[in-house]
């Protein structure tokens, strides 16, 4: 129900002329787990089994090879491609990527993967992703996993800032409008339009935006240092 309400209001945002898409971002952005598939089969395992609590999966472990859920695998596959229509500028931090990494972690730890192979296939993928947005943030476009890159999709901004904390934030301007979501109890967000209270957000967006680095298109250094960075700190967990 939580990814097919998304999946509609991204598409409502898409029948839209002008769309506009600016995340503060704690955590990835939510489609962008859905880049490569074997991440979104373990962040939805994962939210299904200690976020909503699903009895059928009560004394599970992940495998990386079969899915109790196809179904929402298709949601996912959909939601990538919507969101690839989008703009987005993202702020990000070194701790945008650890939630995840460490949820990993844990997983290999607890040995909740059903085969030692499992964890290393979704370290790979993990690998892979932080891939894939780096070859985004250098192209500055955004692209789906494998497809070509001279395909038409929304801009791609990336910004590092080192003291970004707080709830993943988006900021929505559509037609001109602002709207924003926040993030709470990892799949939940509240929602409004009020003229006031989104344009204090976006405002303070922008103030950080301001006093950070854009490593898309330029800043090649600072950009590879930057996911040069985050893949050490997987590799450092990965053990």
């Amino acid at each position: 129900t939580y990814l097919l309400g998304l999946l509609q209001e991204v598409k409502y945002f898409n029948t839209l002329q002008r769309k506009e898409m600016f995340l503060l971002a704690k955590d990835f952005a939510v489609f962008q787990f859905f880049l490569v598939p074997e991440i979104a089969a373990f962040k939805c395992f994962f939210w299904m089994k200690h976020i909503l609590r699903d009895q059928n999966l009560n004394g599970q472990k992940f495998s990386a090879t079969s899915s109790p859920f196809p179904g929402i695998l298709e949601l996912t596959r959909q939601l990538t491609k919507e969101y690839a229509q989008i703009d987005s500028v993202e702020l990000w931090s070194e701790e945008t990527v650890m939630g995840t990494l460490k949820q990993i972690r844990y997983y290999k730890d607890a040995g909740l993967f059903e085969t030692q192979e499992d964890a290393e296939i979704i370290f790979r993928a993990f690998d892979q992703l932080l891939d894939h947005i780096e070859h985004m943030a250098e192209t500055g476009a955004k692209s789906l996993k494998g497809e070509s890159d001279l395909l038409p999709r929304g801009s791609f901004q990336l910004f590092v800032n080192e003291i970004i904390l707080g709830n993943n934030t988006y900021i929505l301007r559509l037609d001109g409008n602002l709207h924003s979501y926040i993030n709470y109890a990892v799949l939940k967000y509240i929602g409004t339009h009020d003229p006031r209270f989104c344009e204090s957000v976006f405002n303070s967006f922008q103030n950080i935006a301001n006093r950070s680095s854009l490593i898309s298109k330029v800043g090649e250094k600072e950009r590879s240092r930057f996911f040069n960075r985050l893949r050490e700190e997987a590799k450092r967990l990965r053990g």
